[in-house]
């Protein structure tokens, strides 16, 4: 959900919680009860964001008359990128897992394991498109490039894990097939969360680095 909308999205959800909660429910139990889907419902009016051209406020931050500029962006300021090509990209691995913990708690565990194979193809390619933006959506594809250029070099990898994160993809990859099991398909969406934690992780150091390298050049 844009930030922008957030005040929107909590009155939402409290109007919908006082309307339709039981008597004497928590919001807690009343969540619950509601599921994620039910949760989902609510706030996805507020998910999508308008073009610049359509609602050109919407681009304006809290507190500043100005509208979002990448003109004043000095060196070392992570901040003044509002959303890298990267966090455009996994949000698609992250509603795949959303809908991966969806069908595994409504116990259709062949879609679990089928959501969970795509957030890391999809998480893979967010990657990946930070440096060769014209990779196909075909997983082989995907998987070769990413392997290349993240897990060979190392760069996926976790300080203290190693390529264990990396290896799930690789592993998956080569027999995506949906086993239907309870506890393959529970172990398939914790091991896609982690992926996807993973992706962001090496993001983050790929980030790190090529700042590290401007400030040099600078």
């Amino acid at each position: 959900v844009p930030s922008k909308n957030a005040p929107k999205v909590v009155d939402a959800i409290t109007e919908e919680f006082l309307a339709g909660r039981e008597e004497g429910e928590e919001f807690h139990a009343w969540t619950q009860r509601l599921g994620k889907r039910g949760l989902r419902a609510i706030v996805e009016p507020f998910m999508e964001m308008p073009s610049f051209e359509d609602q050109p406020d919407f681009f304006v931050d809290h507190a500043d008359a100005r509208p979002f500029t990448m003109g004043d962006l000095g060196v070392g300021e992570c901040a003044g990128e509002v959303v890298s090509l990267f966090g455009i990209e996994v949000v698609r691995a992250e509603a795949e897992v959303f809908e991966a913990q969806v069908a595994l708690d409504e116990k259709d565990f062949e879609a679990a394991e089928r959501h969970a194979y795509t957030a890391m193809v999809l998480g893979a390619r967010a990657l990946v498109r930070t440096e060769f933006i014209d990779v196909t959506e075909d997983p082989d594809d995907v998987v070769r490039e990413w392997k290349e250029r993240f897990y060979d070099t190392e760069l996926f990898f976790d300080r203290f894990a190693k390529g264990k994160f990396g290896r799930f993809l690789l592993e998956r990859h080569e027999d995506p097939t949906a086993s239907g099991d309870p506890a393959t398909a529970a172990r398939r969406v914790e091991e896609a969360q982690l992926f996807v934690e993973a992706c962001h992780s090496a993001d983050a150091k790929l980030t790190l680095q090529k700042t590290q390298i401007a400030e040099v050049k600078a």
